[in-house]
């Protein structure tokens, strides 16, 4: 096998280092949603659908409905404060991270698990939380860009005098 000897890694780190960036990237947004979930349940829907089939007038039924639309706008509210957030950190925090397999993989699950957040309250929110929360999601990604790999930068985070001449 073919050795790196910057790092000391063979050629066949590659994939496992790949698997390692999916599955951080995959398992973050499921982690973040079921541990939400567990502090704030859903509404239930089979209780609703039990109540809707009992109700015995038109007004209890529309009564039942607005119930119900409100706890899911609050549940779907919860989960975008949850992941949102959540998403924005790891996206920032995955920069930072020196492995690069675990950081790819927490950029990548930071941009699901923010995604996820503002699509699953998407309909429910305002204009303006809607705008805010895209423009501020894209205001860090092409900021951290910039700041990661601006022109002039060092590749591998060197630092920036190495390699100048003393005058």
């Amino acid at each position: 096998m073919e050795q790196d000897s910057k790092h000391g890694a063979t050629a066949g780190a590659l994939p496992r280092q790949f698997a390692i960036g999916v599955g951080v990237a995959v398992l973050l947004p499921l982690v973040v949603w079921y541990g939400a979930r567990l502090l704030h349940p859903p509404p239930d829907s089979k209780a609703y659908s039990r109540s809707l089939s009992e109700a015995k007038s038109t007004q209890e039924r529309e009564h039942l409905d607005q119930e119900y639309e409100d706890a899911q706008r609050s549940y779907y509210r919860d989960m975008f404060w949850v992941a949102y957030p959540v998403g924005l950190l790891a996206l920032v925090g995955g920069t930072l991270l020196p492995v690069k397999a675990v950081g790819t993989g927490f950029m990548f699950g930071g941009l699901f698990t923010l995604a996820e957040g503002c699509f699953s309250y998407w309909d429910r929110m305002g204009d303006w939380l809607r705008f805010g929360s895209a423009a501020l999601a894209l205001v860090a990604l092409v900021g951290l860009g910039y700041w990661k790999f601006r022109p002039g930068r060092p590749a591998g985070g060197q630092g920036q005098d190495k390699g100048r001449r003393e005058g």
